[in-house]
């Protein structure tokens, strides 16, 4: 299968309690998710699709994963720079996760082309934000 790259995307730096966020590409290239910085560099994080076991997609003010897989502290805090709902996507392995924010103008792109090449369901719960 070709490239295919998203460059609206951000990726959330995870620090204790706080996060803060970086403008991203997120690549689905040879087998692999990967996410490299808009200014370049190497890969910030990269999963061979055959080693994520799960995904959780939400649009609400704060991402929702799986509490049985490696992801953030129960309590982040995401508040200080978001206003609103936003489309979320947490990738997560058995050691490891990503958690990513979308765009409005390519969310559903992603989330389609995340479930093709990797043959895993989405998981899309209910948004307890109100």
């Amino acid at each position: 299968m070709e490239h295919v790259a998203f460059s609206d995307a951000k990726i959330l730096h995870i620090h204790g309690q706080k996060a803060d966020d970086e403008d991203v590409v997120v690549n689905f290239v040879a087998g692999q998710i990967s996410v490299t910085s808009k200014k370049g560099g190497p890969a910030i994080a990269s999963e061979p699709y055959k080693r994520l076991v799960h995904a959780t997609y939400v649009h609400a003010k704060n991402p929702k994963w799986d509490p049985g897989l490696p992801g953030p502290p129960a309590d982040l805090d995401v508040s200080g720079f978001l206003r609103g709902a936003r489309h979320w996507l947490v990738l997560q392995s058995k050691t490891d996760y990503v958690v990513l924010r979308l765009d409005d103008s390519n969310w559903r792109q992603i989330l389609d082309t995340f479930e093709i090449r990797t043959g895993l369901k989405i998981d899309r719960p209910p948004s307890s934000d109100k």
